[in-house]
């Protein structure tokens, strides 16, 4: 997996990538980090995200997909993934990690069955800080589950 820093936003306005997948929770809340960058440049995000039925615990594990054209920048197809990979961003207070690792794997397969190999998919690790988050374990399953995929860490400039 490429690491870089730089501007997940920036980077897919730019043509870097084929899909940008970034993890929310099940509550159509996304007023920070990432997802409200996200959904202030494309708004297809929220719109994706509002198709489905908030607070739905049954969402972990899924997807929604937002379809972006930018054709005016020459990128013909352009998709964000809204990967429901956790309940919600509150604090459980048992100081544990509140993302589910199954639902991440379930996730990227999902990615995978609607991409082909070779696609350059980012992710976003970076978000708001409400969110605990284990980082090498998380890399080691996305090199794991997408391989054959060219897989690009966003670390968010500060």
């Amino acid at each position: 997996m490429r690491v870089v820093l730089g501007n997940i936003v920036t980077l897919a306005r730019n043509g870097e990538f084929d899909a940008v997948i970034h993890a929310t929770n099940c509550f159509c809340d996304m007023s920070q980090g990432v997802a409200a960058e996200l959904v202030a440049a494309f708004p297809a995000v929220a719109e994706a995200d509002q198709a489905t039925i908030s607070g739905d615990v049954t969402k972990i594990g899924t997807c929604s997909v937002a379809e972006i054209n930018l054709d005016e920048m020459g990128i013909e197809h352009f998709r964000v993934f809204n990967a429901y990979t956790q309940y919600s961003s509150r604090a459980n207070g048992l100081g544990t990690d509140r993302i589910e690792f199954d639902s991440i794997r379930s996730c990227l397969l999902t990615v995978k069955a609607a991409l082909l190999p070779g696609s350059r998919i980012g992710y976003s690790f970076n978000g708001p800080g409400l969110v605990r988050r284990d980082w090498v374990r998380m890399e080691r399953l996305i090199i794991q589950v997408m391989a054959g995929y060219n897989n690009v860490a966003v670390h968010q400039e500060t």
